[in-house]
């Protein structure tokens, strides 16, 4: 799932736990005597110990609720089961530990049997304060749970500090319902629902806001499903211990590849590894392939540069280089009316740096251009041959041997040659212009063809449509120089 839907999800199981924690307590009756004692604040002077419990009790229900979200964003069982332990195993204690430190605050900020109710407004801040204290320590330590699961102390930190917020929030809720309806059953279901819900809500959120860098599923099983690179080495393959599995494709190594965070850097490493040795039987494995280019050894990662091992597709996204891949200029006409581009245009790494510059022919008649190759170039995984010739008749419309060029979206700077074979542009791998990194893009969007000396583009019933200069395609379309085609996020120049 992505990290958005865990996050509401998060929020509903927080509140579900606290739900849950006011049921087993107040309407049951197990804990009247320590319910109606909470004022007495002399721990001697009633059961201390079953009153811990009280507070353990609504921390394993958080935890294990929280637990079973984050386990449902897991692929293996074993991870599943360590997920929900933890999670009510910290949750049990943390919970505990909280109501514990916030009855000490109260004891000490607070008269002795007072609400803060009808007392001076110092006195209600005081115990509003202690109050607080008590939830943040137990959304605090619940919030950490998911990062011990997943030996990850930047996901603890992160769930730490949401359930922190979420907690002292849940406090002052518990503390101003208490005041303004005087009634303490209606305070503890408000404090313990809208508590559990906070810090459900907030664990999400701040693990969202502060991510870094994350991987999402673009193409093959548990599509859409994005996990956060939070740990010095996140390993992907079909091992069942796996940070990211891949599981079903025997051409996947049980540790296929491994991402690097190297925070001196503020970057990430990509490494194959399925060639070690310790990878067990069924090798040798096929290589990572990142932008249609095979990976034996290691490769740095950029935002938006797509990841295929076996039949899976992935897409790497990254704060950090966000929009450092260069765009290509748009065409300026020159003094006949044509279009040609800037002499001086740098290319995008790993797209041909170095190699060919196009070639481009204006002014030709069209039996004078260069010819093209009958075939185009094997295309990559979002990636495009840079050795494309362009050339275009004289009305600089239709011309042969023409190419998109990708100007906005995650194929800003990436160039697709065309010829006379159809070609259909989508998801999916199979497809002439893959383009899985736009996941907004049907796996099969739209074919261009050529008929009569003109590309042609129509639509194969997407769901989103494909545009040609803000114009919706409702059937096939003639293509001309300049025009500006639209799928999903990405928009290409037909040059």
């Amino acid at each position: 799932m992505s990290l958005q839907a865990r996050t509401v999800l998060n929020l509903i199981a927080g509140a579900v736990a606290g739900l849950l924690a006011w049921a087993l307590t107040d309407l049951t009756g197990w804990f009247a005597d320590i319910l109606r004692a909470q004022h007495q604040l002399v721990p001697g002077e009633y059961d201390y110990g079953r009153f811990l419990f009280y507070g353990a009790l609504f921390g394993l229900l958080l935890g294990l609720l929280l637990g079973i979200v984050e386990a449902l964003s897991l692929d293996s069982q074993r991870q599943m089961w360590l997920a929900l332990a933890w999670g009510g195993l910290i949750g049990f204690f943390g919970g505990a530990l909280g109501l514990h430190l916030g009855q000490t605050m109260w004891a000490l900020l607070a008269p002795e049997n007072s609400m803060g109710a009808g007392g001076s407004p110092g006195l209600f801040f005081r115990v509003l304060l202690a109050r607080a204290l008590g939830y943040a320590i137990v959304g605090a330590v619940v919030g950490a749970a998911q990062g011990a699961s997943r030996r990850s102390w930047v996901i603890a930190r992160q769930g730490a500090f949401g359930g922190l917020l979420g907690g002292v929030l849940g406090g002052i809720v518990f503390q101003v319902t208490a005041v303004l309806l005087n009634t303490a059953v209606i305070a503890r279901l408000a404090a313990l629902v809208a508590t559990g819900a906070l810090v459900g809500f907030f664990v999400g959120l701040v693990q969202n806001l502060f991510k870094q860098a994350w991987i999402r599923v673009v193409l093959g099983r548990n599509e859409g499903k994005e996990y956060l690179l939070a740990k010095p080495v996140t390993t992907i393959g079909r091992s069942e211990l796996s940070d990211i599995g891949l599981y079903g494709d025997p051409q996947i190594a049980p540790t296929h590849a491994v991402i690097e965070t190297l925070p001196a850097e503020k970057r990430h490493r990509l490494r194959h590894v399925a060639d070690a040795p310790g990878q067990g039987r069924g090798g040798p494995y096929p290589p990572t392939v990142v932008n249609g280019q095979p990976v034996t050894a290691e490769q740095w990662l950029a935002d938006g540069d797509t990841i295929q091992i076996g039949r899976r597709t992935l897409l790497f996204q990254e704060k950090a280089t966000r929009g450092a891949v260069p765009k290509i200029a748009p065409l300026a006409p020159n003094a006949g009316g044509a279009r040609e581009r800037p002499a001086a245009v740098p290319a995008p790494p790993g797209l041909g740096a170095g190699g060919p510059a196009p070639t481009r022919y204006i002014g030709q008649e069209l039996s004078e251009a260069a010819t093209v190759p009958p075939a185009h170039p094997q295309l990559g995984m979002g990636g495009a041959s840079p050795e494309a010739t362009v050339v275009m008749g004289r009305d600089g419309a239709g011309g042969l041997g023409t190419r998109l060029v990708g100007t906005a979206g995650p194929y800003a700077g990436q160039s697709f040659p065309l010829s006379h074979e159809t070609l259909t542009l989508g998801r999916a791998t199979d497809c002439g212009i893959a383009l899985p990194a736009d996941t907004l893009v049907s796996r099969r969007q739209a074919e261009i063809s050529y008929t009569d000396g003109r590309h042609r583009l129509r639509d194969l019933g997407s769901s989103n449509g494909t545009w040609v200069n803000g114009q919706r395609l409702t059937g096939p379309h003639p293509l001309a120089v300049g025009d500006l085609i639209q799928i999903g996020d990405t928009v290409f120049r037909y040059d």
